[in-house]
């Protein structure tokens, strides 16, 4: 009888263990998966992000290059390239870029694209990666522009305070 009520005891004990193990691995799973999404989501925020800064630089980039007047110009070239490689540099500093782009799998593409214009001078940008830039045009294209109308106003002030700047110094 002693016996009996031991093996019960044992049988009891191993199932609560293999119960407890299937429910706490279940919690995990679905944490983890919680956690996937999550950053998935905060991913394509900010790759959207991204895409409308590297756009809106590389026009008002272009902008600048249309506008320069050698020797005569309010600015110089090497203002336009050193501005725009600055604010190129100054994404790598930054904490969601380096957990949201280059930490992300699925963001190859674009973190290639932006290696690519950071490590050419922008005053060449339109002649040597035009294909960096119908990538980007075509991401560009893809987000509902009346949506996101005041992100993208505050991004373009960002980047003329940014020009602004670099050129009074």
């Amino acid at each position: 009888m002693g016996m009996i009520v031991i093996v019960i005891v044992i049988v009891v004990l191993l199932g609560g263990f293999f119960l407890y193990s299937t429910i706490k691995d279940r919690r995990l799973r679905n944490i983890k998966k919680k956690e996937k999404i999550l950053f998935t989501n905060l991913s394509m925020e900010n790759k959207r992000k991204f895409v409308f800064k590297l756009k809106e630089l590389i026009d008002l980039n272009e902008q600048y290059l249309i506008d320069f007047k050698p020797s005569i110009g309010d600015y110089k070239m090497s203002q336009i390239t050193d501005a725009a490689r600055k604010y190129l540099m100054s994404f790598q500093e930054d904490k969601d870029f380096k957990e949201y782009i280059v930490a992300a799998d699925d963001q190859n593409d674009l973190l290639e694209a932006f290696v690519l214009l950071r490590d050419s001078r922008s005053n060449s940008w339109t002649k040597k990666l035009d294909k960096v830039i119908n990538y980007l045009d075509k991401l560009y294209q893809e987000y509902d522009k009346e949506m996101y109308k005041e992100e993208l106003d505050q991004i373009k002030n960002e980047l003329k305070e940014f020009y602004v700047k670099e050129f009074s110094k």
